[in-house]
């Protein structure tokens, strides 16, 4: 057993990373990854025990961590576009614009929903900035 399939069996199998974060720290394929669990060690982990993994509280806390704000894959908004739309939204409101008016106008500016804006000035999302 070489090298590589020694790190692939110790990173997918007991370290229980997915193919994509082995392939990662490997810095190969996901399919070069995936073909050597397939053909060199006892294969892929069935869905199931995948559901199971992505389920614990383990996991969920360190996705939590991991896709906060840019980073999380679905952004739409940069970290600068919250800033500017927090100070936007309270200089309207200290200039006595309505409050569902001026998140409506802040939705159209930035291709966001209206929900999105008041999430983001009241803080329920974009916590960390």
């Amino acid at each position: 057993m070489n090298d590589f399939v020694k790190e692939v069996e110790y990173l997918y199998y007991h370290k229980k990373l997915s193919i994509r974060q082995v392939a990662n720290l490997l810095d190969c394929s996901a399919s070069k990854v995936k073909h050597c669990l397939n053909t060199e060690l006892k294969g892929a982990r069935s869905l199931k025990e995948g559901c199971v993994l992505r389920s614990t509280t383990k996991y969920k806390e360190k996705l939590r961590k991991t896709q906060l704000g840019e980073k999380n894959n679905q952004v739409k908004l940069t970290t600068e576009a919250v800033i500017k739309i927090r100070q936007e939204y309270e200089q309207a409101i200290n200039e006595g614009a309505q409050k569902t008016v001026t998140q409506n106008y802040l939705a159209q500016k930035y291709n966001v929903k209206r929900p999105t804006i008041s999430d983001i000035v009241l803080q329920k999302t974009w916590k960390h900035v």
